[in-house]
């Protein structure tokens, strides 16, 4: 009896069919009885329709079926000639096969044994319409089939026709199938138990149903029945009501169709269609949020965006405001920690009951979760935009009458790390550097004036607080040091107001640059910072409730923050960040990276995208079987303002650039780190900028060829103490480098040269840091495009196994392909929230263009004038190399260093010292500006095509998606292309 272990071989017939074998799903089909239903074609069929061949493995013939003629491997017999004509075993395509069963049931009874004989004498025709096939079956009475055939079985014959490439047949069949079902619904016989398990499968059925109809109308690129397919679904939901995945297939196409059709549809009717789309999906969101619970994260995350994206985009809809205002007090609090920043980045819009609902909701998480709320909206209560100031301080209001001791901890934390993450001295030395560039390089004062009125504003500021005592120890030195002469220049602004003459904006400037040089020179010995100087109210702030920064995790014991390490190392960049430490109430060191001067908000988004992507391949069921387990490092990001943040520390790191410096600098060796940057130059007479693309191709491919490329595979291999420790951090390295090649190629990451990818020294894994060029933005520059999808130069080539680009590196990145490709809803709901995030989406109509203008401007000026800058040499002495290797190789900020302006890394002094305490950042201007909602829609549009396409396997502008396999193969080709890599940046470092 099959009922007896139906459930055992149909789970293995799914598996099989899930894992390809097809061969051995059609031996489980013949274990369930239904062996007269499928038929062997004759040997000319060598080949499915995908091209691939199925072949069973010695051995598993009688699996398979006896006298099938199945090819074995292996044996004497098979030659050569015969190996791409297998026979194959395929399902015979039927439209209606329950109803032609039945009548072949009633043809046994009376003719009890002739069937064995007439179908022997059968023959088996094309697969073409089916008809014929199931026909002469039924003519020569072929089978014993329908008195054994249970629904669940029928419902895996049709799969197995779907993947076995006969679509069009299994999707009419199924149809069918699904009438004959709801006919039986309606039979009076039927016991309870029966129509309870006809009503489960056939809401499967018809889920099945709707996503092959949107399939094949996908293939054939015509326009999806929206209408036709959500009906569908909605009967699924009916007949299954705690289905999960009837109500996320269903808001998932009413979703769909709401994007699919314009905002401002012409005519009442299409509008009210369009608002009763937008109802169902959130109703539909919602439902699925309730029953997804114990769901995977990355279902839970797709649900909640889209439903945030569609409130979001329709807040006027009071239907729809009335649909979240219930579903929000039914979903669990819990479900909207995963989507805070999203929350926060709209917490004021444009539609006032929206608003309104978003406090509520803010204000529960606030009551019930208030660790992971107080840091985001404390930053959010910071900005320059009115509005949103005034919505965050709402919130913090509420959360103040349940916690009033972490609200102002949490202030006095945020405040003071502000202020250490931008001294006075780092905020004068900047400003005055810009204010230069617009003076000298640019000639415009305008804003030369602004930048200098806003510093000097802040600076009165500060001896107003010193003078009622609140100051610091390194404030008032700064005062007594600069004080003097910055106000004296001051007074040569004001005069230049009044004069309108250009003599004493120059005496004003003799005053600034003798101030730059002293400032620059005690910046250049600054390598600690101690607390009791800067800020003693965070050396004495000690036992606090609030929670380590990154630590908090629902219904679990927080770790707070028990003291704050009395001093702060910086880091020689030309940001200089901090790092500092935190003691945990656990007794354990939380080390951070502090930064100033950067917008981290993006990065956060980027984290988040990571942590999805982690989620997607621990759950697949090939990358997330494999024993060195693809994942991306991820790390914690805090923005603490609009200009700067905490960064969780990742230790036992070293950058590329790091690497190769350390291979070269051994006595041993003493090769220079910039020799191939000297090689270029001599190759092409110093003008290989100016060459054109075959020109540099002969350049760059000698300067390859002049040196080997080993320094990261060397260090790999001399870090490592033993052959098993080399091996196992040699196939981290290549694991973890094809895992963060296609995330990063799907995001569009860019400005990826050396010193912006870290190795782990003890485990050997890539790690990626700074995410400031997203979206593709590196590649539609005009100067120093990066026309390669992802970083792969030759030392990293070398540094993989010994297969290189064809060995675990292809496999592993087609494995994260395809597993990336598989979740497309999940990364789009994620990357469409990112793409239309308010302190997010002006990025993209940021002007990215690299400009010129040298170095510094106060640098550039005086070497104009010919005084002599510390620090700065016009000597080219081939054998002091150390000015030029920071010059040149792997700076921090690669084109930037060209002076291209990067929004996302001004330090925001225009409007004011600490910008979110006095008047945010560029962010936030951005923000301000309201950018013309149509063309950043467009924008908008077009970068989540482009990322949809590379979803698809569309992206090389191809007729129809390219396989996985096609797809990768030509992206890494586009990476190692010489053409591409010629023309990066030099400081890309294209040739190491």
């Amino acid at each position: 009896d099959i009922l007896v272990d139906l459930d055992a071989w149909v789970k293995y017939e799914k598996m099989c069919r899930r894992s390809g074998l097809l061969s051995l799903c059609h031996s489980a089909l013949k274990r369930l009885g239904v062996e007269d239903i499928l038929v062997d074609l004759d040997s000319s069929f060598g080949k499915t329709i995908s091209g691939k061949s199925i072949v069973i493995p010695e051995g598993m013939e009688e699996e398979a079926g006896e006298g099938l003629g199945v090819a074995r491997v292996g044996s004497d017999s098979f030659s050569a000639q015969q190996e791409d004509r297998t026979n194959f075993l395929k399902v015979n395509p039927m439209h209606s096969p329950l109803k032609k069963l039945r009548k072949q049931q009633s043809i046994l009874k009376e003719q009890d044994g002739s069937a064995e004989d007439g179908r022997e004498g059968t023959k088996t025709t094309s697969f073409g319409t089916g008809v014929e096939t199931i026909e002469s079956l039924v003519d020569a009475g072929g089978g014993n089939v329908g008195r054994s055939t249970h629904p669940r079985v029928m419902y895996c014959i049709f799969k197995y026709m779907w993947a076995m490439d006969h679509r069009k047949d299994a999707l009419h069949g199924l149809e069918e199938y699904c009438v004959e079902m709801k006919g039986k619904l309606t039979e009076s016989k039927v016991t309870t138990k029966e129509l309870y398990s006809t009503k489960q499968l056939l809401g499967r059925c018809l889920l099945k149903v709707a996503k092959w109809k949107s399939s094949v109308v996908e293939e054939e690129k015509k326009t999806v029945p929206f209408d036709e397919i959500i009906k569908l679904q909605l009967e699924a939901t009916k007949l299954r009501p705690q289905y999960y995945k009837a109500w996320h297939s269903w808001a998932l196409m009413n979703y769909h169709c709401v994007q699919s059709t314009p905002k401002d549809v012409k005519g009442d009717k299409a509008a009210k269609k369009r608002e009763v789309h937008v109802v169902d999906a959130a109703k539909g969101f919602f439902r699925s949020l309730d029953l997804g619970k114990n769901r995977p994260i990355a279902d839970i995350l797709q649900d909640t965006l889209r439903l945030l994206t569609i409130w979001f985009n329709n807040g006027d809809s009071k239907e729809l405001n009335l649909c979240m205002e219930k579903g929000l007090q039914e979903v669990s609090v819990d479900t909207w920690l995963f989507v805070i920043p999203q929350l926060i980045a709209r917490i004021h819009t444009q539609y006032p009951k929206v608003n309104e609902l978003l406090k509520e909701l803010l204000c529960r998480v606030g009551r019930f979760h208030p660790q992971a709320l107080i840091y985001p909206v404390t930053v959010a209560s910071k900005t320059s935009s009115q509005h949103r100031r005034a919505a965050a301080t709402a919130v913090i209001g509420e959360m103040r009458k349940y916690d009033k001791g972490l609200v102002n901890e949490a202030n006095l934390v945020s405040k003071e790390i502000i202020e250490l993450s931008i001294t006075w001295h780092e905020a004068w030395h900047e400003g005055l550097e810009e204010a230069s560039r617009l003076f000298f390089g640019e000639k415009d004062v305008e804003g030369m004036l602004t930048i200098l009125t806003t510093l000097h504003a802040d600076l009165n500021k500060g001896i107003r607080g010193a003078s009622h005592g609140f100051t610091t120890v390194r404030t008032t030195s700064f005062l007594h040091c600069y004080g003097r002469g910055l106000e004296e220049a001051h007074e040569w602004l004001q005069t230049y107001k009044t004069s309108k003459r250009l003599a004493d904006l120059h005496q004003a400037w003799e005053l600034y640059y003798s101030i730059f040089k002293r400032v620059t020179r005690q910046l250049n010995a600054m390598e600690k910072i101690e607390l009791q100087h800067v800020s003693p109210k965070l050396l004495h702030a000690k036992g606090l409730n609030l929670a380590v920064p990154g630590t908090y995790k629902a219904h679990a014991p927080s770790v707070r923050i028990a003291e704050f390490s009395p001093s702060m190392d910086v880091i020689v960049s030309k940001q200089r960040p901090r790092k500092m430490t935190i003691k945990g109430s656990d007794g354990v060191d939380y080390p951070f990276l502090l930064k100033g001067h950067e917008d981290l908000r993006q990065d956060e988004r980027v984290m988040q995208l990571f942590g999805l992507v982690n989620a997607l391949l621990a759950q697949d069921k090939t990358a997330g079987k494999s024993k060195t387990p693809m994942a991306i490092r991820t790390y914690s990001v805090m923005p603490l303002s609009n200009n700067s943040g905490v960064i969780g520390w990742v230790p036992n790191c070293d950058t590329l650039h790091s690497l190769v410096k350390q291979y070269r600098d051994h006595p041993s060796r003493r090769i220079k780190l910039n020799c191939e940057h000297k090689l270029l130059a001599k190759y092409s007479n110093n003008m290989y900028d100016k060459l054109n693309v075959m020109q540099k191709m002969e350049v760059f491919e000698k300067t390859r060829a002049a040196t080997k490329g080993e320094e990261i595979a060397k260090m790999l291999f001399l870090r490592s103490t033993s052959s098993e420790m080399w091996l196992g951090r040699r196939t981290n390295y290549t694991k973890s480098a094809a895992v963060t090649s296609i995330a990063g190629y799907i995001l569009g990451l860019g400005d990826r040269h050396p010193n912006n990818l870290m190795i782990d020294k003890q485990t050997g894994r890539i790690v990626h840091i700074d995410f400031g060029d997203c979206w593709d933005v590196c590649q539609t520059r005009t100067k120093f495009p990066e026309n390669v999808p992802f970083r792969m130069t030759r030392m990293m080539v070398n540094a993989m196994e010994c297969a290189g680009l064809d060995g675990s590196f292809r496999s592993d990145t087609e494995a994260v392909m395809r597993c990336l490709r598989g979740n497309k809803d999940s990364l789009m709901a994620m990357l469409e929230a990112f793409v239309h995030d308010p302190l997010i989406s002006w990025r993209l109509l940021a002007d990215v263009e690299a400009g010129g203008g040298g170095e510094d401007g106060v640098v550039e000026e005086k070497a104009r004038k010919g005084i002599e800058v510390e620090g700065e040499s016009d000597d080219d002495d081939d054998d002091d190399d150390d000015e030029e290797e920071e010059e040149i190789v792997g700076r921090k900020t690669s084109v930037n260093s060209k002076k291209e302006e990067k929004p996302r890394r001004k330090s925001g002094l225009m409007s004011g010292l600490w910008g979110p305490m006095t008047g945010g950042s560029e962010g936030e201007e951005r923000e301000e500006e309201h950018f013309d909602e149509e063309e950043l829609n467009e924008e908008a549009n077009k970068t989540l095509r482009r990322i949809n396409q590379k979803l698809n396997g569309t992206d090389f502008n191809t007729k129809d998606p390219l396989a996985v396999e096609k797809q990768v193969d030509k992206l890494i080709k586009q990476a190692v292309n010489p053409e591409n890599l010629c023309v990066l940046f030099q400081g890309w470092c294209a040739f190491w």
